[in-house]
């Protein structure tokens, strides 16, 4: 299981990562990333399931709420959200 972020910085890496991750199951879904080269490479390598993703989506909106919500962007949060019910979707 992910840990906790405890920055909004460590959020919005996980958020890249999750839909990384999500792109290796819907292609449509990331079409154009300039970070970093490793976190592609590592999320195509863990090759998380739709389940995977669909855990850890829940897991970081879930700390949110906890470790950066006062300084959290709506659009972060709202982003998340999208991404967790495309995963519903995907996942039949």
């Amino acid at each position: 299981m992910p840990r906790s972020p405890s920055s909004l910085d460590e959020v919005a890496d996980e958020y890249v990562k999750l839909a990384l991750a999500l792109g290796a199951h819907d292609p449509e879904y990331v079409d154009a990333y300039f970070g970093p080269v490793e976190w592609r490479r590592e999320t195509a390598t863990a090759r998380w399931t739709l389940e995977d993703i669909q855990r850890r989506a829940q897991c970081l909106l879930a700390d949110l709420g906890d470790a950066v919500a006062p300084a959290l962007p709506g659009s972060l949060r709202v982003a998340t959200i999208r991404a967790s019910t495309r995963l519903g979707t995907a996942a039949g």
